[in-house]
């Protein structure tokens, strides 16, 4: 065959090689270098070798394609160009498969030190090495558990790592897996160890029921000092309505309710020194008599008769002005909130008598008009009658941790700031002697600074004196003379005579404008008459503008300088989307801290207020008046139900305070549960728990709950944990507590609704077995109608000699928490509410063994002591 001769038109022009399809490989250099070629191994060296061994290009077929004509004309020059342009191509696609492969392993790295950050912080949760209580069980446990250790560990890091996030990378997702697969095998054995807990309580019915002398006692003598508040109200009432528990809302009106802090009015008192448990030693509550000195049932006269402390809700004449002042509805402190709230159906037991009070005022409006103002005041309730086994051990064992945890620091950094109105609280400076006066504005008075906790378990040997020395600043003159110069930029020109409110100032309800603040004091008489008016929100982020806690000196000049340097906490703006107020130039943003319980006050005018009480200082005793709006959200220019005002009056068990600056500070309620299966683990919270709970930090605004895990028969505190608001909603969203705060706002509205449509009288929210899903509102009338069926004698329904006992008949068993643990299961990476585990790792010695065994002999097994309790009960009952 003849070779066809070069195409002389293909070199006129240029190849257009975008358009140039090519075999895969043809001209691709092999990856394992040169490979000798066999001569009978056909490859294109020419057209010949086209035409022989490519069916396309034979005679046949190239006769009938002009394109396959064309590549056999292709010159040298072609197939040259052709190759180039080849090799480019592969050299790009090299470059691209590189560039995909340095993402890759850049991707690897970051997941890689994405896993690592995780597994640092649980690798420090699980080095915390905190003490544990070891408790044995009664009885022997009859079962071993399904999963080995490796199994235990892999799943409780696996657990608490996707606790803290979701998986994000494909070596967390493995993991995220692996963890799911052994979920099935986990439940079904908790089912197990459950049922296995539930029988073992059933033994333990007399522990249960058992109460100590000391206890009842306790109990006896705080209810029958309870009792005699009922001489304060009127003996009989007559039922005037019922309010629903849980009122029906077809319209959906009430659906989207809200309970919105507006902010904080007065705070009085002193607050005691909270000494948190140390995690590294044991730690245990006093169960002795010490909690009786401490804190006793039957509280201490006080021949002081200024103290507002122990006198109702409708005897505080601050909260009587207060109520007047802001136009609130509703008068109300925290017991009787949580006494409304935690009343679970489907049974609707509780039993309770709230005496409520509803007075008319007549207050100016806006334009100066007087008007009447009607205000509701609910007391505390009544003292139960009625009190199981638990009840009575929970009310001794929270008296028994403020006494252990809690103490009374004379110093003036645990006082609270008051207006100078109140004069009692600088009267009774006199008669207390304070180791040293110090400047509040110091560094270690600042409740806001960060420290090392003060613990409760260590330094039990230390002398006050080392805490109560304030600590040495430098450059005093250059502080002083920075706070004057940051004081003149800030505050405004002041009178001859004159100063600022000692009060925060915040903004009034719903956008009003702030009244002016007068007072007027004989004590000091340099002081005139005439203050200026804040406007403005106040100062959240600001150190100086939550310092609580402030020396007010007797002398009128040190005093001056007290409200002076509060003044410049107030003219502070706080930085919110409400009122995005800027700071002047040249100042620094104040760093945010941890909000506190008084922080963000209103403003209020104390000039005609005549009848102003205080607390008694270092009695570790406090009262906060917080106000609140609660009604519907609407989006409706007109809405068809208006917001009530409501004023909440609770207490703050104690401050934490620090030495150096690395935690902050913290105002905390303390809330102790108490374990009645402290073998096992600890035990879910119940839904009157959690409502408690979050009614308590739901008033108080910034303020942490200290739950302790409490053993039942020692007082071994098993574990401590510190819980928010978000926290506690979280643990009540769980499926076996079903916890949702609309019923209970709902609730709480229609009390408040019913309580305001009435007239002025005397009045008792009373709550039975027998009222079920509703609550009697009965109104106080004339004894000669005692006859009348819905009338109730107040008098006589507390006039008991002790209160009554209601043993258990069946145990009060509550799960074992699968979702909390506890510092054993982490030093023995058990996964919680399962059966001990075998672990082959650990080696026994030979006397260790041998007591290992004389003590599971020693143990019954559960199936004898269930005959013998059969038998005890067949023998009572004379069978």
């Amino acid at each position: 065959m003849e070779q066809p001769r070069p195409s002389t038109s293909k070199q006129a022009h240029t190849m257009d090689v975008d358009s140039i399809t090519f075999i895969p490989g043809l001209l691709r250099p092999s990856q394992r270098g040169f490979i000798p070629i066999d001569a009978k191994d056909p490859f294109i060296a020419s057209p010949d070798v086209l035409l022989q061994e490519c069916s396309l290009f034979r005679e046949n077929s190239s006769a009938k394609s002009q394109e396959i004509k064309e590549i056999l004309n292709f010159s040298e020059k072609d197939w040259k160009e052709i190759a180039e342009v080849q090799i480019e191509r592969e050299k790009q696609l090299m470059e691209k498969e590189q560039a995909e492969m340095e993402k890759i392993a850049e991707k690897k790295a970051v997941d890689q030190k994405i896993k690592q950050n995780l597994d640092r912080k649980v690798d420090l949760i699980f080095n915390q090495h905190k003490f544990f209580v070891k408790k044995q069980c009664p009885v022997l446990i009859p079962y071993k558990s399904s999963l080995n250790h490796a199994e235990h560990q892999a799943y409780l890091r696996a657990f608490v790592k996707f606790k803290i996030r979701t998986p994000k990378t494909a070596c967390e997702a493995t993991e995220y897996e692996q963890y799911m697969r052994l979920q099935n095998r986990v439940y079904e054995e908790q089912k197990m160890f459950m049922d296995f807990s539930f029988q073992v309580s059933r033994l333990q019915l007399e522990s249960y029921n058992f109460v100590p002398k000391l206890i009842n006692d306790y109990v006896n003598e705080y209810v029958q000092h309870r009792c005699k508040n009922a001489a304060k109200y009127m003996p009989i009432y007559f039922h005037e309505q019922e309010v629903p528990i849980r009122p029906q809302d077809p319209f959906n009106r009430l659906s989207n309710l809200q309970f919105q802090h507006l902010g904080h009015l007065l705070s009085l008192g002193s607050v005691p020194w909270l000494k948190l448990p140390n995690v590294h030693k044991l730690n245990k509550l006093c169960l002795d008599e010490s909690v009786m000195k401490a804190q006793p049932p039957i509280p201490k006269e006080r021949e002081d008769k200024e103290n507002t402390l122990s006198g109702t809700v409708r005897e505080d004449p601050n909260a009587v002005y207060l109520a007047q002042k802001h136009q609130a509805n509703i008068v109300i402190c925290t017991s009787a909130l949580k006494t409304i709230a935690d009343n679970h159906g489907p049974n609707f037991d509780n039993e309770w008598d709230i005496p409520v009070r509803v007075q008319s005022y007549t207050i100016e409006d806006e334009n100066g008009k007087e008007k009447s103002h009607r205000v509701v005041f609910i007391d505390k309730p009544m003292p139960k009658k009625t009190w199981t086994p638990l009840e009575k051990k929970q009310l001794f064992y929270k008296k028994s941790a403020l006494a252990s945890l809690t103490e009374i620091v004379r110093q003036n950094v645990f006082r609270m700031k008051a207006p100078p109105l109140f004069k009692h609280e600088i009267k009774k400076q006199n008669a207390v002697e304070v180791k040293e006066q110090v400047d509040y504005n110091d560094d270690f008075l600042d409740l806001t600074s960060v420290a090392d906790h003060d613990i409760f378990g260590i330094d039990s040997n230390k002398s006050k004196s080392e805490f109560c020395s304030p600590l040495k600043k430098k450059n005093n003159a250059e502080d002083v003379n920075s706070k004057k110069t940051a004081r003149s930029k800030i505050s405004p020109k002041k009178k001859e005579g004159g100063t600022e409110s000692a009060l925060v100032s915040g903004p009034e309800v719903k956008g009003k404008s702030s009244s002016k603040s007068d007072f007027s004091d004989n004590r000091f008489d340099s002081l005139s008459d005439q203050s200026t008016t804040f406007k403005g929100s106040t100062d959240r982020g600001n150190s100086e503008s939550v310092k609580p806690l402030a020396l007010q000196m007797l002398d009128s000049s040190s005093f001056l300088e007290d409200l002076i340097d509060l003044q410049d906490s107030l003219l502070k703006p706080r930085q919110s989307q409400d009122s995005p107020l800027k700071l002047k130039e040249g100042e620094a943003d104040a760093e945010p801290i941890h909000p506190w319980p008084w922080s963000n006050r209103l403003l209020t005018d104390w000039s005609s207020h005549t009848e102003a009480k205080s607390c008694e200082l270092w009695t570790g005793r406090n009262k906060h008046y917080q106000l609140f709006s609660m009604g519907p959200r609407s989006t409706q220019p007109k809405a068809a139900v208006e917001d009530l005002k409501i004023i909440v009056i609770h207490n703050v068990h104690g401050i934490s305070r620090f030495k150096s600056k690395k935690m902050k500070s913290k105002a905390y309620i303390v809330y102790p549960k108490i374990e009645n299966q402290p073998f096992f683990g600890c035990e879910v919270n119940t839904l009157s728990e959690i409502t408690q709970q979050w009614i308590n930090l739901l008033v108080a605004p910034g303020t942490t709950l200290l739950q302790m895990r409490v053993c039942e028969s020692s007082g071994e505190i098993l574990m401590s944990e510190e819980k928010t608001l978000a926290s506690v909603l979280r643990d009540g969203q769980q499926p076996h507590i079903g916890f949702a705060p609309q019923p209970h706002l709902l609730t709480l509205y229609s009390v408040f609704t019913a309580v305001t449509g009435l007239s002025s009288g005397e009045y008792l929210l009373h709550h039975d077995t027998k009222t079920e899903a509703f609550m009697k509102l009965m109104r106080a009338g004339d004894a000669q109608k005692l006859g009348h069926l819905q009338s109730f004698d107040l008098h006589s329904g507390y006039s008991l000699a002790t209160p009554t006992a209601r043993p258990y008949t069946v145990p009060p068993w509550l799960a074992i928490d699968t979702h909390l643990l506890t510092p054993f299961h982490f030093k023995h990476h058990k996964i919680p509410a399962t059966f001990p585990m075998d672990n082959p790792k650990k080696k026994l010695t030979s006397s260790q063994k041998k007591l290992k065994t004389e003590m599971a002999k020693k143990k019954k097994k559960l199936a004898d002591v269930e005959k013998n309790t059969e038998c005890q009960e067949n023998e009572k009952n004379g069978i």
